[in-house]
């Protein structure tokens, strides 16, 4: 009986989790990837032009390196771009801050990133 008990709360902790990472995407800058097929229909609160952060995680390789290099070669960046290592080095996280003007560089920004074939996640 404790077992089952301990199950429950398990689950309702992961359900109590889930419920506020949603919220807290929701009220967020966040987008994903799979969000730019309509870029229309996302509410997002815009202050451009403006320096705007981006997260990229990816597969830890050359060719992913080389592309987030290349992308940024001509963006102009407030900060020094960070990266971040899986713990098995397998995988490797961008950190920026690049400056946009408005939605739609935003938005070619994202395509951009999304284009890169090792890309995982871009927020």
């Amino acid at each position: 009986m404790i077992f089952k008990d301990k199950e429950n709360l398990n689950k309702e902790k992961k359900e109590h989790i889930y419920e506020q990472v949603s919220n807290i995407f929701k009220e967020s800058n966040f987008i994903e990837l799979g969000d730019l097929k309509d870029s229309n229909d996302i509410n997002i609160k815009y202050d451009l032009p403006s320096y705007w952060l981006f997260k990229v995680i990816g597969d830890n390789n050359e060719n992913f390196r080389n592309s987030i290099s290349n992308f940024l070669k001509d963006k102009k960046l407030k900060k020094e771009v960070s990266i971040i290592y899986s713990k098995n080095s397998k995988y490797c996280s961008y950190n920026f801050e690049i400056f946009v003007e408005n939605k739609e560089e935003l938005f070619s920004f994202y395509r951009e990133l999304k284009e890169i074939k090792e890309t995982k996640f871009c927020f």
